[in-house]
């Protein structure tokens, strides 16, 4: 069965953006698989243009119209856009503001143009940032925390540094800690997925649902109560990411997410409890 070109019937290929649909075209720009709901037409009806490069195309007229001076009409979506393009890299945290908003309180809307705001390297720099951001909070607010404090106490003991040279020490490790963290979240995520739908699951765009969760971690800013702030927060994303990214009905993506978050919450328990 040789493709249709016309793109009035499903080719032998699935599409790029959702493995469970068979595609019914390629993107007359990258060449990507894509599939009904993916496909979007020019006006002359002759090309078929994937979600990632009408994106693409669009950004480039937001660009355009901003140096120029004007705000070109290219959609509710881009109306805020400032650091998701992967092209452009965010100078200072505060660049990420915006991407922060969007996925806190817009998330349904960020993951459905997740594959086509940014590359890897941008979601991982991001999950980075905000993990060693949380983490920073988290020692920050220690004194009013007694389980936190607890434990950098029991880390000075243990090392005979004093409390100063303990936290020193952690805040060199938080990148690495954050990286770990997120890989075990993608890895779990990413098993699950393969169970509750087989052949659907892509690690990479997990990897991507996860980095851009750990955007709730800058709740941790809040005393007291940022750390049940976070988990709510990073829960829902995830919950939300995974499900329309992969378009998931609830209870398969609450599986999906639900299962890891808790073998992790409970090795984590285990571990104090040690």
């Amino acid at each position: 069965m040789s493709p249709d070109p016309s793109g009035n019937k499903p080719w032998p290929h699935q599409c790029d953006n959702h493995q469970e649909l068979p595609a019914w075209a390629a993107c007359s720009s990258c060449g990507r698989f894509v599939c009904r709901d993916c496909r979007s037409l020019e006006p002359t009806q002759e090309f078929s243009l994937c979600p990632q490069c009408v994106h693409t195309r669009k950004l480039a007229l937001l660009n355009v119209g901003r140096t120029a001076g004007t705000t070109p009409e290219v959609g509710e979506d881009l109306a805020d856009e400032t650091v998701q393009d992967g092209t452009s890299e965010p100078k200072s945290v505060l660049d990420y503001l915006p991407s922060i908003k969007s996925i806190l309180l817009s998330p349904t809307r960020f993951f459905s143009a997740m594959h086509s705001t940014d590359n890897l390297r941008h979601a991982i720099t991001f999950a980075l940032v905000f993990g060693v951001i949380g983490a920073l909070f988290t020692l920050a607010w220690a004194p009013l925390m007694p389980q936190t404090d607890a434990s950098l106490l029991e880390a000075q003991e243990l090392s005979g540094l004093s409390r100063t040279m303990v936290v020193l020490a952690l805040m060199v490790l938080l990148p690495i800690a954050s990286a770990l963290e997120v890989l075990l979240y993608t890895g779990g995520i990413h098993l699950m997925m393969r169970w509750v739908t087989p052949n659907r699951g892509r690690f990479v765009t997990t990897l991507k649902v996860v980095c851009y969760a750990m955007a709730s971690k800058v709740l941790m800013a809040v005393p007291m109560a940022g750390q049940i702030l976070t988990l709510v927060f990073f829960v829902s994303v995830l919950m939300i990411g995974v499900r329309v990214v992969y378009r998931l009905p609830f209870n398969k993506s609450l599986i999906a997410v639900g299962v890891p978050i808790l073998v992790v919450a409970s090795l984590g328990l285990a571990s104090l409890g040690g």
